[in-house]
């Protein structure tokens, strides 16, 4: 009977060893799918956010480029504002939109209304920097303006 006891124990405890080692395994597993995807997205969101940033020139009043540079500008920054679009947060997109919208405009009459365009980047730059580096402690007024 004490044999038969010790016996069940044994067996049990392989059981459960192995159903804890299968477990943990397939936990596992899941967890690095998802750490896979998740490094995905963000690579795709950081190269989409570069190239965006790379290509919004084509949008400036007066930027020097020719037909075909501003074409394949304009091309590469909606082919990447397409990505951000499905791949960001909403944050990001009203954020992004708010540069187009600021870009787009007509040039500012006067100071204050210039302050308020830059101070709208810097903004939107600061929340597109967060989604890279997370725990950035630069600011709005850490951005700089050149014209």
């Amino acid at each position: 009977m004490d044999t038969t006891i010790i016996l069940l124990a044994i067996i049990s405890s392989g059981l459960l060893s192995t159903l804890l080692t299968i477990i943990i395994g397939w936990k596992k597993d899941i967890w690095e799918e998802e750490k896979q995807e998740r490094k995905r997205l963000f690579k795709i969101r950081e190269d989409a956010y570069r190239e965006v940033m790379k290509n919004i020139d084509f949008i400036y009043k007066g930027i020097d480029l020719t037909p075909e540079e501003i074409a394949k500008k304009k091309y590469r920054f909606l082919e990447n504002y397409r990505l951000m679009f499905l791949y960001s947060e909403d944050e990001i997109i009203e954020e992004i939109n708010n540069v187009l919208d600021v870009l787009s405009s007509f040039w500012p009459k006067d100071d204050e209304e210039m302050e308020e365009k830059k101070n709208k980047i810097a903004r939107s730059m600061i929340i597109l920097r967060k989604q890279i580096v997370v725990d950035t402690k630069l600011t709005e007024k850490d951005f700089k303006h050149i014209i």
